[in-house]
């Protein structure tokens, strides 16, 4: 049978845990406490906050109120929600929904058991944009920033099929001359050949009378 657990329950048992005494800069870094938290989650019970997903590849945040008031100033050293989003996004991490539900984070080397892999883990340097908060990868068409060689990369071939297209659609030079004289030719040609049909004619009817 589970206890209900209080908020108060809660804070006095994350604050009996010496998760993070004095330590080593990796054992500091925000990845290594979140997963020490998650972990904390299962053996402590406050599952109903923040825990592991399933797939062990993922966590779901259920009250991001009451995990910022509890949990977070003893692991993080502050209380502010935005902020720990604010290194989630710096750490990579992907956020998402499940089953109606927001605040599913996931990233590739953060998995459940395997916290050596979380150790590994770098912070994007300032002034990347925020891909993950967004849900998937940014894109140079979505940020809003213009880049100027991407846009000569983009209108460069557009500019050169329109160069082809206006040199096969140009208009044929005509000699006028040269169709005058072709013109009056072939209706020079026209009546000698009419005429030496009538002629045949009438020599034919003359051989019928005679």
């Amino acid at each position: 049978m589970t206890a209900t657990l209080t908020h108060s329950n809660i804070t006095s048992q994350v604050k009996s845990t010496s998760s993070f005494a004095p330590s080593t800069s990796t054992e500091d870094r925000f990845t290594v406490k979140l997963h020490k938290l998650l972990e904390d989650a299962e053996t402590q019970g406050f599952q109903d906050i923040i825990a592991w997903n399933r797939d062990g590849r993922s966590f779901t945040i259920y009250k991001p109120v009451v995990f910022a008031e509890t949990i977070m100033r003893k692991y993080f050293r502050q209380s502010k929600y935005k902020s720990f989003q604010r290194q989630m996004n710096l750490y990579g991490f992907h956020r998402g929904s499940r089953n109606g539900i927001r605040g599913v984070y996931s990233n590739p080397m953060f998995i459940r058991d395997d916290r050596e892999l979380s150790e590994q883990m770098r912070r994007k340097a300032k002034g990347v944009s925020k891909e993950v908060s967004k849900g998937g990868p940014s894109s140079p068409y979505m940020t809003g920033i213009f880049h100027p060689q991407m846009f000569m990369q983009t209108v460069s071939p557009i500019g050169n099929i329109n160069l082809q297209l206006a040199t096969l659609l140009q208009p044929v030079p005509i000699n006028i001359n040269a169709m005058r004289c072709y013109s009056s030719k072939s209706s020079q040609d026209d009546d000698e050949e009419s005429m030496g049909t009538i002629e045949g004619q009438i020599l034919d009817e003359e051989d019928y009378i005679l």
